[in-house]
């Protein structure tokens, strides 16, 4: 009888994690880094305060300090990016994978619808609980599947999440990380272990695309 049992921990700059304060760092235009990203042009040279690959690293760090030896590793958005990258950098840490609604970030992939779009960019009127967690409520129902957001379970979420550790310089410096970090197709090329994709046909943040034929797994 096989046994599993899940880990979800708290990337970096984020919940009960370690934030990364670094002084200096320029003031970056998203928009200017997404349009750069969506054409194929590099962001590399833009300062950030970690990359994807940086995030990575925890998580195979994470998986060794815990003895886990090979995992399941599931990743959603952001983590789906971070999952393929753990999966081509340390295949002997992955036995399957499954990523959802994530990317790869190559260019010229089906841009972002304009209403889902503004999710990245638009931010809450104040830091106090109540618009953060009305901003949250107005996120979920603008990129989540139509007709099927509990309303009262994001609410409630939201909260929590605020009460526990609220950093709004995590969320910026995190979209930062994959703005910056590029394409991350040479890693998802790397790929050995099995793996399902699961993505949602009426995603409007990141449209569903065909993938090449040298993205494709067993």
């Amino acid at each position: 009888m096989l046994v599993f049992f899940v880990i979800r921990f708290d990337n970096r700059d984020i919940g009960l994690s370690s934030k990364v304060q670094i002084e200096g760092l320029p003031r970056i235009s998203q928009l200017k880094m997404m349009v750069r990203l969506q054409t194929g042009l590099s962001n590399k040279s833009t300062q950030v305060a970690y990359n994807l690959t940086d995030m990575a690293e925890d998580t195979a760090r994470l998986i060794k300090a815990l003895k886990l030896g090979k995992t399941h590793l599931l990743g959603a958005s952001m983590g789906g990016m971070i999952a393929q990258i753990v999966a081509a950098r340390y295949p002997s840490l992955v036995q399957r994978m499954a990523l959802m609604f994530t990317t790869t970030n190559r260019a010229f992939l089906k841009p972002p619808k304009p209403k889902q779009l503004y999710t990245l960019i638009n931010r809450p009127e104040s830091h106090s609980e109540r618009d953060i967690v009305r901003h949250s409520v107005w996120f979920m129902k603008t990129v989540g599947t139509p007709g099927h957001v509990n309303v009262r379970m994001v609410r409630e979420i939201a909260k929590i999440r605020y009460q526990r550790n609220f950093h709004p310089l995590g969320t910026v410096q995190q979209l930062n990380a994959i703005l910056a970090s590029g394409s991350i197709s040479r890693f998802s090329k790397q790929v050995k272990a099995p793996t399902i994709v699961l993505h949602g046909s009426a995603d409007g943040l990141l449209p569903a695309s065909q993938p090449s034929r040298c993205q494709d797994h067993p």
